[in-house]
């Protein structure tokens, strides 16, 4: 049963010695993976039949907000089934080419959402040998000295990884838009500051 509708299977950006790939897990509409000027410039050109065919648009342009695309060429397959295969290629890029996807598929986006991610971890990771030198108790100074002491081995232990997990958390702070950014930032004196890797 014919649909007309499209589905996007993947996508590659091609930067000089570089290709960048992705590729949908299922079938996805195309208006649910790229944007809606983009699906709305590129309907122009696919094809209006279900047969064989090869077009080339070498004077046409796909021009988006952040966009545009020249040279198009549509490569399509016979359908089969009801289904038909399309590639479209395009010759000419300038400006921001992952801006056709939806936001949840770029790049960008998942780097933002692992550094979240890792600095929640790192909070986490740093917030953990506090609590354990909270909870020492303070009935016997001998005994008191002893859980201190323990506890602060534990921390030399872990040093590195700490100082580690202090800059990923000052990082995200750093760059986390202003808007997000309710708490009053801490001083930064005497807190370790690691070069990056």
């Amino acid at each position: 049963m014919l649909t007309d509708e499209w589905f996007a299977d993947r996508i590659e950006f091609h930067l000089g010695g570089a290709r960048n790939v992705t590729t949908f897990k299922c079938a996805t509409p195309i208006a649910s993976a790229f944007s809606a000027d983009f699906v709305a410039q590129i309907r122009k050109h696919l094809p209006q039949t279900t047969d064989a065919a090869v077009i080339v648009e070498s004077e046409s342009v796909v021009q988006t907000q952040k966009l545009v695309l020249g040279g198009v060429r549509v490569v399509a397959q016979q359908a089969r089934h009801g289904v038909q295969s399309v590639i479209m290629r395009f010759k000419q890029a300038l400006g921001a080419m992952q801006s056709v996807l939806l936001p949840k598929y770029r790049t960008e986006q998942t780097t933002r959402e692992a550094l979240d991610r890792s600095a929640a971890e790192a909070l986490l990771y740093l917030l953990r040998p506090c609590l354990d030198l909270a909870e020492v108790e303070l009935d016997g100074e001998t005994e008191v000295l002893e859980q201190v002491a323990r506890r602060l081995e534990s921390l030399a232990e872990n040093k590195e990884e700490l100082r580690f997990f202090v800059y990923l958390l000052r990082r995200f702070v750093e760059n986390a838009p202003m808007a997000e950014v309710t708490a009053p930032r801490p001083r930064q004196k005497g807190l370790p500051s690691p070069d990056p890797a």
